[in-house]
C-alpha cells in the first residue's frame, strides 16, 4: 500500500510540473515621454493590449515597481496610478474604463510629480493580478535611439554626450605608460629601491616585532639574501604580507631589492553595503572581504536591515525572515512583505534580490572570514525610523500568536495600533517608525541586541560598536500616539514630582498636544546607548543623532556617539558638519555623499543605474577625496561647473580645530542597494570607485601642485593594473563612456593631422562634412559606432582613426575585459 501511495505521489508532482502555469491576459508597453521641470512633472504612456480571447473588464490591477515619482490624479482617465508604499504602485481601471475587447489595446498617458532621467526608472516587476491570483506581465519598453526624452529642460549637471565625454576623457588619458609606486596599490609611503640584484623569490620571511612602527604599519626589506617583515601588530604584518604577494605578482620570482616603509593615514577604512534593500547573499559578503583586504581596507560595514527587509536570522524572532526577508504579492503582509524597488510577486523566488537572508551561521561563517582577513564587520540596525520590515514582521507574530496566547503575541510588539499619526519619510513610507513607547520596543532591541552579540562572541570575532541608524525620522510621527502621549504625562509628572506647579494639569495637556519628534528620538537613543553600554559597545549612528536644528546636539556632547556624517554637498553647506562636530567634540566618520556614495551614477546618461540626489559620483571623485581637506574635495557644483576649490576653501567655512582632528576617527564608502539587481550590477558600483577610496584611506595626503599628472596616473594604474587583476578574479567593472568629437574644419589646424586624417579632411572640406575624433579614457579598449542610430555591439564598425560622416547621430561605446559601457550620443 505504501508502494502504491508513493508512486501516486510521485505522478501527481509530475503531473503538476508539466501543468502550464497560468498566463496574464495582457501585455504592457511603457514610454516616457519627457520631464518638465518648469512644471515640476513628467508623463508616461501605458499600452494595456489585451492578450486574450477574452474581453478584459475592470476587475483586475498591475502592481509594478517605479522609483523616484509620484503619480497626479486627474479627472477622465480610464487607467489610474496609485502610489501604494514608497516605490510600489497599482495600475487600475477608474470609472471611465471600458472593457478591452480580445487582441485589442487601450493607451493612456500618465502624468507624475518628479522626473525620469534613467531607464532604470521606468516601471519594474509589473504583475497582473485577478481574483488574487497574481501572474507576471510581459512588458515592452519603448526608448528613443538618442536618449532625448530623459533630460531635463533645465540647466543641470551636464548630460554625458560625446563632446561632454570627449573632454572628460582628454583629461585622465595616458600618453605613455608610467612607472610608478602605484604600482603597489595602495601607495606605500616609501620604496627605497637598492642597486643590487635580488635572486629568485625563494627566500623565507623573517617576521620582527618593533613597538616604534605605526599601527597596522610595516617595514619589508627585500635583499639578496633575505626577505624580513617588521612590525609592532598583527595587522601590520598581513599587509606587509599583502604587499609582497603584489611584488611577486608584478615581479614574478625575480623580486627588486628595496626597503618599504608604510602605514595607514587613516585607522578606519571601511566600506558600508546595504543588504537590506536589495539582498546580497554570503558568498558575495565573503568575495568582498577578500578585496578589502587585498586593498588594505579594514572594515565592513553590513547595514542589515532597513524599510524594505530584515537580513540577519534572529533566533527566537522567526517572523523577523520569514515576513521581513521576503517580499511578494500580498494584501495583508502577514506571509511577506510588499514588493519593492525589485519587484515581483513571489516571496519564494530565491534568484531575486527581493528576497533572503543570513542565517546566524552564514554571519558567524562571515565573521571568522573576516577575522582572518584584518576586517572588522559593524552591523547596522536601523531604528527607530527605517524600521518598516520589523515592524510588519512583529505585527505578522502579533496576529499569528493573539489568540492563542495574547503575551507572545506583544512580547515584542512595535505598533500602537490605535496611532493615527500621518506623516511620509524620506523614501515615501507612511508607517515606518517604530512606536517607542512600547515596553515591548525596548524587549525587542535588547533581544536583537543579545543575539547580534552572541554571534560575535561565538566566533570570537571584534565587535566594539554597534550602529544604530537614528536617521530620517519623518516629521509627524508619534503625534497621533495615544501610547506615546501616556508616555509624556508620565516623564512630565517625572519632571515635576518635586516641584508641581499650579498649572500642572495645563502642561500635562500641552504638552500631548505638543509632541517634540525629536526629542522622542533623542530619548529613545538615550536609551540604546544605556543599553549598549551594558554590552561594553560604543554606539554609532548617522549625522541626524547629533544634529539637531542645525547644530550639534548638546544632548549626546560627551556620550562617545560615533557619527557617521554623509551630507557634504556644498550647496547645502553639509560639508561643514564634520568639522563642526569635531569642533564640538563628537567621534566622526566621514561618509561624504558627493565623494564616497558609491551608488551614486557615474555620470549623467539615461543607461546608468544609480542615484543622483547628492551629484554624479565617478571612478575619480573618491580619489580625489581629501579626508585632511573636505573644502577642496568637491571639484564640481552640483551643476556641474568646476569649483575654484582654493577660492572655496579660503571662503567663510567652518575650520577643523587643529585639537579636534583626532576627533576624525576614519573614512567609509556608502553602497545603498535600492538600484541593485545582481551581483554583477553591485560589483560595477564598487569598482572602479572603491579604488579610490582605498587609496585616500591608505594615503589621504597629497597634492596636485607637486605632481600634475596625479590624475592621469591614478587612471593608468585603475585600467592597467587593478582592473586587469579583478577581472582575473572574475569581478564585473564599470567602462566609462568613449568620447565623441565633431569639429567644423576651418577651426581644425590641419597641420597637427595625421597622414590619413589629412586625407579625411580634404575629402570633408570638398563635400562639407565633420571629422569625428573618438577617445577613451581606458588604454586598450576597443571604441565601437554606428552611424544609423542603433546601439553598438562588438560587431560594429571599430574605431581606428578620425574619419569624416554627415549622420545626424553617432552611437559609440567601448568595450575592454568583456564590458561594454553605456552608449554615448553625438547629434549634429
Amino acid at each position: 500500500m505504501l508502494k502504491h501511495s508513493l508512486i501516486f505521489t510521485v505522478l501527481a508532482l509530475l503531473c503538476f510540473s508539466c501543468t502550464k502555469q497560468p498566463s496574464a491576459p495582457i501585455e504592457l508597453t511603457w514610454q516616457h515621454l519627457g520631464n518638465d521641470i518648469d512644471k515640476g512633472i513628467c508623463e508616461s504612456r501605458f499600452v494595456v493590449t489585451n492578450i486574450s480571447s477574452d474581453t478584459l473588464y475592470s476587475d483586475w490591477a498591475v502592481f509594478f515597481n517605479q522609483m523616484s515619482v509620484s503619480p497626479l490624479v486627474y479627472d477622465s482617465c480610464p487607467l489610474q496610478v496609485n502610489q501604494i508604499q514608497a516605490s510600489y504602485h497599482s495600475l487600475t481601471p477608474t470609472e471611465y474604463y471600458q472593457p478591452i475587447p480580445p487582441h485589442d489595446s487601450l493607451s493612456v498617458v500618465i502624468r507624475y510629480r518628479g522626473n525620469v532621467m534613467r531607464q532604470s526608472m521606468s516601471p519594474q516587476g509589473p504583475f497582473f493580478v485577478s481574483s488574487h491570483r497574481p501572474v507576471s506581465v510581459n512588458i515592452r519598453y519603448l526608448y528613443s535611439s538618442d536618449g532625448h526624452e530623459f533630460r531635463r529642460s533645465v540647466p543641470v549637471f551636464p548630460y554625458a554626450d560625446g563632446e561632454w565625454m570627449f573632454r572628460q576623457n582628454e583629461r585622465v588619458a595616458e600618453s605613455s605608460p608610467l612607472a610608478s609606486a602605484m604600482n603597489i596599490f595602495p601607495t606605500p609611503k616609501s620604496i627605497q629601491y637598492y642597486d643590487d640584484v635580488c635572486k629568485k623569490d625563494d627566500a623565507s620571511v623573517i617576521f620582527r616585532n618593533n613597538a616604534d612602527i605605526n599601527a597596522e604599519g610595516y617595514t619589508l626589506e627585500i635583499t639578496a639574501d633575505s626577505i624580513v617583515v617588521s612590525s609592532s601588530d598583527e595587522s601590520g604584518r598581513f599587509y606587509a604580507l599583502k604587499t609582497l604577494a603584489r611584488l611577486r605578482e608584478n615581479y614574478g620570482r625575480q623580486l627588486p631589492c628595496c626597503m618599504i616603509e608604510d602605514f595607514p593615514d587613516v585607522a578606519h577604512r571601511g566600506l558600508m553595503l546595504d543588504i537590506a534593500r536589495n539582498f546580497t547573499d554570503k558568498d558575495e559578503i565573503i568575495r568582498i572581504v577578500d578585496v578589502l583586504a587585498d586593498y588594505k581596507m579594514n572594515v565592513f560595514h553590513l547595514h542589515l536591515t532597513d524599510d524594505e527587509g530584515w537580513r540577519l536570522e534572529i533566533p527566537g524572532l522567526p517572523e523577523l525572515t520569514d515576513v521581513g526577508a521576503r517580499r511578494g504579492y500580498t494584501e495583508n503582509e502577514h506571509e511577506c512583505l510588499i514588493p519593492l524597488y525589485s519587484g515581483g510577486f513571489d516571496p519564494n523566488d530565491t534568484k531575486s534580490v527581493a528576497n533572503g537572508f543570513l542565517t546566524r551561521n552564514d554571519f558567524i561563517q562571515i565573521l571568522r572570514h573576516a577575522k582572518s582577513q584584518h576586517v572588522r564587520i559593524v552591523p547596522e540596525i536601523d531604528m527607530p525610523g527605517h524600521s518598516r520590515a520589523a515592524i510588519k514582521a512583529m505585527e505578522a507574530r502579533y496576529w499569528k500568536y493573539i489568540v492563542t496566547d495574547s503575551l507572545k503575541a506583544t512580547e515584542y510588539l512595535l505598533t500602537d495600533f490605535a496611532d493615527t499619526s500621518r506623516y511620509v519619510s524620506a523614501q515615501h513610507y507612511t508607517d515606518n517608525v517604530i512606536c517607542i513607547a512600547l515596553p515591548s520596543c525596548y524587549t525587542f532591541v535588547r533581544k536583537v541586541i543579545d543575539e547580534v552579540v552572541a554571534m560575535y562572541r561565538e566566533a570570537d570575532a571584534p565587535l566594539g560598536i554597534f550602529h544604530v541608524g537614528g536617521d530620517e525620522v519623518p516629521r509627524g510621527a508619534w503625534l497621533g500616539s495615544p501610547v506615546v502621549a501616556e508616555y509624556l504625562r508620565a516623564q512630565k509628572q517625572l519632571e515635576q514630582k518635586n516641584s508641581q506647579p499650579a498649572n500642572a494639569q495645563l502642561v500635562n495637556e500641552a504638552i500631548v498636544n505638543v509632541i517634540d519628534v525629536a526629542n522622542l528620538k533623542d530619548s529613545f537613543l538615550e536609551s540604546l546607548i544605556a543599553i549598549l553600554d551594558g554590552y561594553g559597545l560604543q554606539v554609532a549612528g548617522w549625522e541626524e543623532i547629533a544634529y539637531r536644528g542645525g547644530h550639534p546636539n548638546p544632548r549626546f556632547a560627551n556620550r562617545n556617539a560615533l557619527t557617521y556624517c554623509w551630507n557634504s554637498v556644498p550647496e547645502w553647506r553639509g560639508d561643514e558638519k564634520p568639522y563642526t562636530l569635531a569642533n564640538a567634540g563628537y567621534p566622526v566618520m566621514l561618509c561624504c555623499v558627493t565623494n564616497l556614495y558609491i551608488d551614486m551614477c557615474y555620470v549623467n546618461h539615461e543607461e546608468e543605474t544609480g542615484l543622483n540626489w547628492g551629484g554624479y559620483v565617478d571612478e575619480y571623485q573618491s580619489f580625489l577625496f581629501r579626508p585632511d581637506d573636505l573644502y577642496r574635495s568637491v571639484e564640481r557644483t552640483m551643476l556641474g561647473k568646476r569649483r575654484n576649490l582654493e577660492e572655496y576653501a579660503a571662503s567663510d567655512k567652518t575650520p577643523l580645530v587643529p585639537d579636534s582632528a583626532k576627533n576624525i576617527k576614519g573614512v567609509q564608502a556608502q553602497l545603498w542597494s535600492e538600484t541593485v539587481r545582481s551581483a554583477a550590477q553591485l560589483e560595477r558600483y564598487l569598482f572602479p570607485k572603491l579604488l579610490g577610496v582605498a587609496q585616500r584611506a591608505w594615503t589621504s595626503d597629497f597634492d596636485f601642485g607637486e605632481k600634475e599628472n596625479l590624475l592621469e596616473e591614478y587612471n593608468y594604474v585603475l585600467w592597467q593594473n587593478e582592473i586587469p587583476r579583478l577581472h582575473k578574479k572574475g569581478i564585473a567593472f564599470h567602462l566609462s563612456q568613449p568620447g565623441i568629437h565633431r569639429e567644423p574644419f576651418n577651426m581644425l589646424p590641419s597641420q597637427n593631422l595625421s597622414d590619413e586624417a589629412e586625407v579625411a579632411h580634404s575629402r570633408a572640406e570638398n563635400k562639407g562634412e565633420n571629422l569625428v575624433v573618438m577617445n577613451t579614457a581606458v588604454s586598450g579598449a576597443q571604441i565601437r559606432y554606428t552611424l544609423d542610430g542603433s546601439k553598438p555591439t562588438e560587431k560594429s564598425m571599430l574605431y581606428t582613426s578620425p574619419f569624416v560622416s554627415d549622420a545626424p547621430l553617432i552611437n559609440a561605446a567601448a568595450f575592454y575585459l568583456g564590458e561594454k559601457s553605456n552608449t554615448t550620443h553625438s547629434q549634429k
